[in-house]
C-alpha cells in the first residue's frame, strides 16, 4: 500500500480533539508504531499525527503503566526529556507533575516562546525540597495558565511581563493571587479558587482593578471586595455553608464596580440568598444553579419551589439546574416550577437547562412533561453522564482541556 494512502488512514484514527482525555500510549498513534517497522516509519514521519501528544503512565491498560506508589517511573522522566527538546514549538503544555520530575523542568527555561496555554497539575504531594516552579517565566506568549494542587501551595512563577494574560485559573493564598493580580490588567477570564490561607484575612484589603474582566468565579465571597471589575458579564460564586455572609460582600463589590451583570452561576445557594441577590441586581437575566451538596439538597429544593411563578424573579430569560455527583433535587418540582414561568402572563423565561452528571434520573413523566415544554417554544438543554459534567464545568469557568 502506498505510504501517501496509509497516511490517509493513519489520520482517520485519531480521535477527535473533545476525547484528548482519553488518549494513552496504548492507542493510536502510538499503537501505528507497533505494527511493523514500516508502519513506525510512516508515522514517525508524519507530522499531523503528532500534533497533539499525550502520555498517560497512570493507565492501567496502558503498555508502558507503572505503580506509582513509591514515584514516578524514570521512563516518564527520560521521555519528558526527549519531548523537551522541542519545546520550542510548543503552544499548549498540560502536565500532571510529581516532585520527580521537576529538575526536568529546568530543561524549558527560555523555550517556551510559542506557548500559550498551560495547565499544571500536582498528582502527588510536592517534596519539600520544591520551592517553585520557575520555567514559564519567558513564556512570551502565554495567555491562559492554570494550577491545581489539593496538598499544599508551591509557586509557579509567570512571565514577569504579564500583559499577555487574559485567562487565569490558580488556586493559591489570596495574598498570591493579589499580588499577581496587579501585574495582568488584560485578564478576560479568571477564576480565583482561594486555598492554603494559614492566617485570618485582615479587616481592610486592598483592591485591585481588573477593568477587562468579563467572567469571574471566586471561591469565597469576602473575597469580591478585592476586586473591581466595570466590565463583568459572569459571576461564579461559591455561598458556602454560612450564607448570611455572601450579600453584604456583594452588594459592596455591586457598587464599587458598577459593572452591568448579566449571569450569575451560584453552587448550592440557599433560595432567600438568591432571590435577594436577583432583587438587588436586576440587570441579571441568566440564572445557573450548581448542586454538588446532598446535605443541601432542601435548600435547592427550596430554591426551586422560591422561582416558581415570576412575582420574584419575572425578568429571567435563563435558568439552569445542574447536580454533580451523585446528587439530585425534586424533578417533578423543577418541571412545575418551569410550567408555572411558562405559563404566566408576563413570562420572560426562554431558555432551560437540567443536567444530571450521575445518580437518580428523572422519571419518565418528568422527561416528557419537559419535552412538552419544549415543543411549546421552550430552549430546554437536557444531558446526563459525561456530557452533563463538561457543560457544568462551564459554567463556573473550570478549565475543560487539560
Amino acid at each position: 500500500m502506498p505510504p501517501e494512502l496509509l497516511r490517509e488512514i493513519f489520520s482517520w484514527t485519531l480521535p477527535p480533539i473533545k476525547d484528548v482525555d482519553k488518549l494513552d500510549m496504548g492507542q493510536t498513534p502510538w499503537l501505528l508504531t507497533q505494527v511493523s517497522s514500516r508502519w513506525r516509519a510512516i508515522a514517525l514521519s508524519t507530522p499531523s499525527l503528532w500534533s497533539r501528544i499525550i502520555i498517560d503512565y497512570s493507565q492501567n491498560h496502558s503498555p508502558y503503566s507503572l505503580s506509582l506508589i513509591k514515584g514516578m517511573d524514570p521512563r516518564a522522566v527520560d521521555t519528558f526529556k526527549m519531548l523537551s527538546q522541542y519545546s520550542l514549538r510548543w503552544e499548549e503544555l498540560s502536565l500532571g507533575l510529581a516532585s520527580e520530575l521537576v529538575p526536568a523542568l529546568g530543561a524549558l527555561r527560555d523555550r517556551l516562546p510559542s506557548l500559550c496555554r498551560s495547565w499544571i497539575q500536582w498528582n502527588h504531594p510536592p517534596d519539600q525540597g520544591v520551592a517553585s516552579i520557575d520555567c514559564f517565566q519567558t513564556a512570551c506568549s502565554l495567555v491562559d495558565i492554570g494550577i491545581f494542587n489539593e496538598f499544599c501551595f508551591v509557586p509557579t512563577l509567570l512571565p514577569v511581563h504579564q500583559l499577555t494574560l487574559t485567562c487565569y485559573k490558580p488556586d493559591c493564598p489570596l495574598d498570591e493571587h493579589m499580588r499577581i493580580l496587579k501585574q495582568t490588567p488584560n485578564l478576560v477570564e479568571a477564576r480565583i479558587s482561594i486555598d492554603f490561607e494559614e492566617h485570618r484575612w485582615p479587616d481592610s484589603l486592598e483592591t485591585v482593578d481588573l477593568l477587562r474582566l468579563r467572567r469571574l468565579y471566586i471561591s469565597n465571597p469576602v473575597a469580591l471586595k478585592c476586586f473591581k471589575v466595570p466590565a463583568l458579564d459572569g459571576l461564579a460564586l461559591v455561598e458556602g455553608s454560612d450564607s448570611k455572609d455572601i450579600l453584604p460582600p456583594f452588594q459592596s463589590f455591586l457598587n464599587h464596580s458598577s459593572c452591568f451583570l448579566r449571569r450569575i452561576c451560584l453552587v448550592s445557594p440557599a433560595a432567600h440568598t438568591t432571590t435577594k441577590l436577583l432583587q438587588c441586581c436586576p440587570s441579571i437575566t441568566e440564572l445557573l444553579v450548581v448542586h454538588d451538596d446532598a446535605e443541601r439538597r432542601d435548600k435547592i429544593d427550596t430554591l426551586i419551589l422560591a422561582l416558581t411563578g415570576v412575582s420574584i424573579t419575572p425578568h429571567l430569560l435563563l435558568i439552569f439546574f445542574g447536580c454533580e455527583d451523585e446528587n439530585h433535587l425534586d424533578y417533578m418540582a423543577y418541571l412545575e416550577m418551569l410550567k408555572s414561568r411558562c405559563t404566566a402572563e408576563n413570562c420572560a423565561l426562554k431558555s432551560a437547562a437540567l443536567l444530571v452528571a450521575d445518580g437518580p434520573k428523572p422519571e419518565s413523566a418528568t422527561i416528557s412533561g419537559l419535552h412538552a415544554l419544549r415543543e411549546e417554544g421552550l430552549d430546554l438543554l437536557l444531558l446526563e453522564g459525561m456530557e452533563a459534567t463538561d457543560e457544568i464545568d462551564r459554567w463556573d469557568y473550570k478549565t475543560s482541556w487539560n
